[in-house]
């Protein structure tokens, strides 16, 4: 009911409506997370390892098989959401050292938070996840890899090799 007005009514009645009406702020919060449309957060992580070859997963239920560790993040860091995830499905210990990329998905309707990060330790045991994992060259991926994450791989790859600018040095005046 609450999104549907927000729908119809004008955004400044809606706005003098939120300044001016006596509820508690938690009841006003509750009412703002109501009126707005909501989306999923994936994390999805580009894992290094020393040697820099990129970590990828062979999940279970997938056609084409092999990616990279992702997950859905639950009310939490994001960063700390794609360690949780990657523990989760490998029992692996990462460091995840910044956001490279992001992007927005629309089936379903989602954020994609893609972060750069290196392999620290961990025995891997096969789960009802995933089956195998292995480090690969970005030019030698595994078959039953998607061709979108082929090519991705290696643009995300590619930008973290490119040299850091400035603000003012990718924007002059």
């Amino acid at each position: 009911m609450i999104s549907f007005l927000s729908n119809i009514l004008p955004k400044t009645l809606l706005i003098n409506l939120y300044k001016n009406l006596p509820f508690p702020k938690k009841i006003k919060k509750w009412i703002v997370w109501r009126g707005n449309k909501h989306f999923l957060v994936a994390v999805l992580g580009v894992i290094l390892n020393s040697e820099n070859k990129i970590l990828l997963l062979k999940h279970t239920y997938r056609k084409k098989p092999w990616g990279i560790p992702s997950g859905w993040i639950n009310y939490e860091d994001p960063k700390k959401g794609l360690i949780r995830e990657i523990y989760e499905e490998t029992s692996f210990k990462v460091k995840i050292d910044k956001l490279i990329h992001t992007e927005y998905v629309k089936a379903p309707h989602r954020i994609n938070l893609f972060y750069l990060g290196k392999y620290v330790s961990g025995e891997f045991t096969p789960n009802a996840e995933i089956s195998e994992f292995g480090f690969f060259d970005s030019d030698s991926l595994p078959d039953g890899t998607s061709k979108d994450l082929k090519v991705l791989v290696k643009k995300l790859i590619k930008m973290t090799a490119a040299p850091h600018f400035t603000h003012e040095e990718r924007c002059p005046r």
